[in-house]
């Protein structure tokens, strides 16, 4: 298919990650915000590995800033 809906699915779970961890509480459960996580970083790598691998890294960036640097190892992993 067209890289253009690539793209937008792309956004689309990115638009997801922010609204989900800033409605959890960093107080709260933060194996569902990893989980949410781990399911858009499946999703862009079947994109692209290396586009993908980047824009996850600059999405975490304020996130795991949110979450204490919880999401750190999950990016490793």
């Amino acid at each position: 298919g067209p890289p253009g809906l690539l793209e937008t699915r792309i956004d689309r779970s990115i638009g997801l990650l922010t609204p989900v961890s800033l409605v959890t509480p960093i107080t709260g459960t933060p194996v569902v915000v990893a989980r949410v996580v781990v399911v858009a970083a499946v999703v862009v790598t079947t994109a692209s590995p290396v586009r993908s691998m980047t824009v996850i890294i600059m999405t975490m960036v304020p996130v795991t800033t949110l979450l204490s640097g919880r999401l750190m190892p999950i990016t490793t992993l």
